[in-house]
């Protein structure tokens, strides 16, 4: 992790909690896709931190389940003072790239196209409801439950990229759950566009062939001879 990227990490960290503040004291009119980004970044943030700590070689063993808990329970509030003690002004390594079969790339590949589009088109959604532009409270909780489900499928994506099983599982659950929902809620055919079946469509067979590269063949054969434990940290 270089400079600028560290110093990009600091910036969001430290901002989290004065952002908070000036919105909860202040009649500020915040747009939706403020929400959203804000949402995206705190939680991703935590997230990050989490992981952190088990790769973080200045964080001592016997200290590393005292500051899993600390940054679970506290996030934002604790996060600035891991990052001055653990990150500041020390060098951190990306994890490094793991070798696995070409059709689990294919599908991890398949899996962030797939959260890109549909992001893409919930923001769309948000962006043109009348309800959301309306009344503040639906494009308020509309917003975070996009970035919310969006940070959650991201981590199921990259858990599964790194060789770990429950990934994959999650992310087999996230897509059932999606496909569950949108035939609850689904729309009248009228009200979709010609572009907007042939995105839904593609997306969907993008999903249903990255649970397929996963769940079988070499790609369920990576994961079943994975030698690390499950209860590993990302």
């Amino acid at each position: 992790m270089g400079k600028s990227t560290k110093a990009i990490l600091g910036l969001l960290t430290f901002s989290q909690i004065p952002v908070f503040v000036v919105l909860a004291i202040t009649d500020l009119d915040v747009p939706n896709w403020f929400v959203f980004g804000s949402v995206l970044v705190e939680f991703g943030l935590w997230f990050f931190y989490l992981w952190d700590i088990r790769h973080n070689s200045r964080v001592s063993p016997d200290k590393a389940r005292v500051w899993f808990w600390t940054l679970f329970a506290f996030g934002p509030l604790a996060e600035p003072v891991y990052f001055w003690r653990f990150i500041r002004g020390y060098e951190l390594q990306w994890p490094h790239v793991m070798d696995s079969p070409r059709q689990v790339k294919i599908a991890i590949a398949l899996s962030w196209t797939v959260l890109v589009i549909e992001t893409g088109d919930r923001l769309w959604r948000l962006s043109t409801n009348g309800d959301a532009n309306t009344f503040v409270g639906v494009g308020f909780y509309w917003s975070v439950g996009t970035a919310v489900s969006t940070v959650f499928v991201a981590l199921f994506i990259f858990a599964a990229s790194r060789r770990h099983n429950w990934g994959r599982i999650a992310l087999l659950l996230s897509t059932l759950g999606g496909w569950c929902l949108w035939y609850i809620w689904m729309r009248e055919v009228a009200e979709y566009v010609w572009w907007q079946w042939l995105t839904l469509g593609s997306a969907t067979a993008m999903e249903l062939i990255a649970l397929i590269l996963v769940f079988s063949g070499r790609g369920a054969a990576w994961y079943d001879s994975a030698s690390a434990p499950l209860h590993r940290a990302l």
